[in-house]
């Protein structure tokens, strides 16, 4: 009895999804003691590369010994030219199994979905973050505009219009009916056109809430307020979708010629 694809693409996920849930969280200094288990790994990615169709994150740049994240890129895929940019800099979780190669500990992953971006490193600072705009500021109220003065002395006389001249009355010249051309079809977009459209739309999108979260945190930061810390793990998360956003806008939309 074959299965129906419908149930086989719904319970897929599902499995996935359990299995991520049910690993074990660990630090990426200790993943040397979990060697062949499927674990979740954690911590900020210090160095990133994309080589050979493969995306190289490591923990700790100056040790080789330490563990090191490897993204495989299919040749059909949706990440962006430069994967390892949504990644460098950030905090992630990335759920593999851990093995040893030629003595260094790797996590060798499938899929993008495996890797989870959390925040910022501690050292990183939001850029462009724009001062937020006080709620109690209420516009500058607009100057009246001047009032002409009267007009003094007495009123001129009002001057009657001239009489008209009578006389046969000329011929009215009827105008020319002027000629309609068909107009020319609308050229219709092309594929290419249309996925700059959507590409620029997503940036657009992104842009906006990377915007926002900044102001949030700024706000968070100017105001004194405790608790900013969260505010600034969601930067993470929404860097990485501009990132990808910025990334496709380059590669889909031809570069604009400078005015």
């Amino acid at each position: 009895m074959t299965r129906p694809r419908y149930l086989v693409a719904v319970v897929g996920p599902l499995l996935v999804v359990g299995v991520a849930l049910a690993t074990p969280l660990v630090s990426w200094e200790d993943s040397g003691d979990h060697g062949g288990r499927l674990v979740t790994v954690e911590g900020y990615v210090a160095e990133a590369e994309t080589r050979d169709r493969t995306c190289i994150l490591r923990f700790d740049a100056d040790d080789e010994a330490a563990l090191t994240v490897l993204l495989l890129v299919p040749l059909v895929t949706s990440l962006p030219p430069l994967p390892h940019r949504l990644y460098e800099g950030r905090r992630i979780r990335a759920t593999g199994r851990i093995q040893r190669f030629g003595g260094r500990l790797e996590m060798v992953l499938q899929s993008p979905d495996q890797i989870e971006v959390l925040g910022l490193t501690a050292d990183a600072e939001p850029r462009h973050a724009e001062p937020p705009v006080p709620a109690d500021a209420a516009p500058h109220p607009a100057a009246p505009a001047p009032t002409a003065a009267p007009a003094r002395g007495p009123a001129a006389p009002a001057v009657e219009p001239a009489a008209p001249l009578r006389g046969p009355a000329a011929p009215a010249i009827e105008p020319a009916a002027p000629t309609l051309e068909p107009a020319a079809p609308a050229a219709l977009p092309s594929a290419a056109e249309l996925a700059c459209a959507r590409a620029r739309q997503a940036w657009e999108q992104a842009h906006l809430d990377a915007r926002d979260a900044v102001a949030e945190l700024s706000t968070c930061l100017d105001a004194g307020r405790s608790r900013c810390a969260p505010l600034g793990d969601r930067l993470g998360p929404v860097l990485t979708d501009l990132e990808w956003a910025e990334q496709r806008l380059e590669t889909t939309c031809p570069p604009r010629a400078d005015p």
